[in-house]
């Protein structure tokens, strides 16, 4: 053969060779690409606005996208599907078709068992689309974010964009005194997995020492999924819930400190996991995959408790804070034997580092002075959960003798806390509890200085005092005699209601 010849088919054979193994390489990788068609179960839920609504299974064919549903609510009354209702994948509406197993745009009563199953149609999707939202259409309708078609999303779906070291646990120290005179904290919300679509207006709920407070009118939520929300406090508070305005409510809990700027990394998966829960039959407190995942997640002062293991706080409201049926000497007893058993769980716990331990104690002995303060409030929770909430069962509970602790009592209790600590201001019944002068001159009677009780009682009443803008100044003084911090926080209350009414009169004059 000629040689050249021989050469031209030698380069010819190469050309071939590669070419082919271009189409295969290719192939493989469009054959390992993406695809959803199929049949997604029990999808992954980003996020909700409803535990009522949840999908079971996704089909997804070249022809139509099918939600196979499940609502559950209570026998008797009735649902109702938007004819409006459409699903979203890849900012494109594809709106529903039709039904099966429910009458979309009527009244669908609920059977006995408050379950029913049903199917969504909608036209077919994109074969590449990894998620899709639904939404009736309206504002305040029901509403899914992030269903997912690939059968990998997880539960830490949002947790890449909360800074690694919030994640682990944290040794942060806790300044020495947790009453300070400073600025408006600052509560910067980070909402993890935030979508437009979920609002732009955000209302919050924190535990003070003068009260629950909200928000007099939503914070803004930027199109990063970020708001602020400033709180005027002199002692730690709670920040734990909030609500963009079309997403289902969020509860957590963390402590800001008076003066700083937190950061909390707001969860919205935590609402897909409850809708999850519920779909699935679940107890909605279920932690999915037998892991526990907050819903907030923050830096700040209080960083090293906020992922605290184990709950120290006395539940009142569960009826089983000892019995309603007690004398002065049998609460006492029980009392000073539950503080003294969760001081020993305490100390014993190696999972908690030594400012966890901190607070805990805090935590137990403003409790524990809280029980004592007003046993007849816990007794009659107890009373109500044994009797039952009829109203007549209820009727028996007034008229009821009050238990009383006699001076013996109460000296043994004191014998156990330092009234002048004021950590015990991290126990929620404490701060939120009422201290009258009766309380304070019940302590005294029995020869105890109640520092704490007269404090808190001095303070809530100048704090309502400057609530109308009419502190006096007899009162002020005398809070800053006990607590200039706290003294410093009223005025400043006072001195912003005033603010506000001089400028609503000069608007009105005008």
């Amino acid at each position: 053969m000629d040689p050249f010849a021989i050469i031209c088919q030698a380069v010819m054979k190469k050309w071939i060779y590669q070419l082919s193994l271009s189409v295969l390489v290719l192939t493989a990788g469009a054959c390992g690409g993406f695809s959803n068609r199929g049949t997604v179960d029990r999808p992954m839920i980003g996020a909700a606005n409803t535990t009522n609504l949840s999908v079971e299974s996704v089909m997804l064919t070249d022809t139509s996208t099918v939600l196979n549903c499940v609502v559950r609510f209570r026998s008797g009354w009735w649902v109702r599907v938007d004819p409006g209702s459409a699903i979203i994948a890849e900012e494109k509406s594809y709106p529903l078709t039709s039904a099966h197993g429910l009458e979309v745009g009527e009244h669908v009563w609920m059977p006995d068992s408050g379950v029913i199953h049903f199917s969504l149609i909608f036209p077919p999707i994109p074969s590449d689309a990894s998620s899709i939202d639904f939404t009736e259409g309206s504002s305040d309708s029901w509403r899914l974010w992030g269903i997912d078609l690939t059968g990998k999303a997880r539960h830490d779906m949002n947790l890449d964009a909360v800074p690694d070291r919030l994640l682990l646990p944290s040794d942060a120290k806790i300044p020495e005194s947790i009453i300070s005179s400073s600025d408006a904290a600052t509560i910067r919300l980070h909402i993890l997995g935030y979508r437009p679509s979920m609002g732009d207006k955000l209302l919050w709920v924190a535990s003070t020492l003068h009260g629950t407070v909200g928000s007099d009118a939503p914070a803004r939520v930027n199109g990063d999924g970020i708001a602020e929300v400033r709180l005027p406090i002199s002692t730690p508070a709670q920040f734990f819930w909030v609500q963009l305005d079309k997403l289902t409510s969020i509860g957590g809990c963390v402590m800001v400190a008076p003066g700083e700027t937190i950061n909390v990394y707001v969860d919205t998966h935590s609402s897909g996991r409850k809708n999850m829960r519920i779909r699935n039959g679940e107890p909605s407190a279920a932690a999915p995959d037998g892991k526990e995942f907050p819903a907030f997640y923050a830096d700040g002062t209080y960083s090293a408790i906020h992922q605290m293991i184990g709950d120290f706080a006395v539940n009142v409201f569960s009826g089983e804070v000892g019995d309603p049926d007690m004398d002065g000497d049998a609460f006492t007893a029980y009392i000073t034997g539950k503080y003294r058993e969760l001081m020993d769980s305490v100390e014993r716990d190696d999972r908690l580092n030594e400012q966890q331990k901190r607070y805990a104690r805090g935590v137990i002995s403003g409790d524990l002075l809280f029980l004592a303060d007003d046993p007849n409030y816990v007794l009659l929770h107890v009373r109500a959960v044994t009797v039952g909430d009829s109203t007549e069962d209820l009727n028996s509970l007034f008229g009821v003798e009050p238990m009383k602790l006699s001076h013996e009592n109460l000296r043994e209790i004191a014998s156990l806390i330092d009234f002048s600590d004021m950590d015990m201001l991290w126990s929620e019944n404490l701060a939120g509890g009422v201290v009258d002068a009766g309380s304070i001159a019940k302590w005294e009677d029995a020869g105890v200085d109640p520092v704490i009780l007269k404090m808190l009682r001095l303070y809530r009443k100048a704090y309502k005092k400057a609530d109308s803008g009419a502190l006096e100044p007899a009162l002020a003084d005398s809070l800053r005699a006990q607590c200039a911090p706290m003294a410093d926080e009223v005025a400043a209350h006072d001195a912003a209601v005033k603010a506000r009414r001089k400028a609503i009169l000069e608007e009105l004059a005008r």
